[in-house]
């Protein structure tokens, strides 16, 4: 996808953060955007349950891994 940015103009990008606590292990995951994409490829295959913020991005990973959403 081509970048929409005027050349030499900040662009918005995000660092998802994930943790998990029984194996000690933290993750980042830059992306240009906040869409669900992020959440759903990282978490592919991950069981049990995830705390999250309520961010609606993270719904279609809960529900493609039944996972158990637990909000802060």
């Amino acid at each position: 996808m081509p970048d929409p940015s005027p050349k030499g103009r900040p662009k918005d990008a995000y660092l998802w953060a994930y943790r998990d606590p029984e194996k000690g292990a933290i993750f980042f995951d830059f992306r240009i955007g906040r869409g669900r994409e992020g959440p759903s490829e990282v978490l592919a295959g991950f069981g049990g349950r995830l705390q999250t913020d309520a961010y609606a991005g993270y719904d279609e990973a809960v529900r493609n891994n039944a996972l158990v959403a637990i909000v802060c």
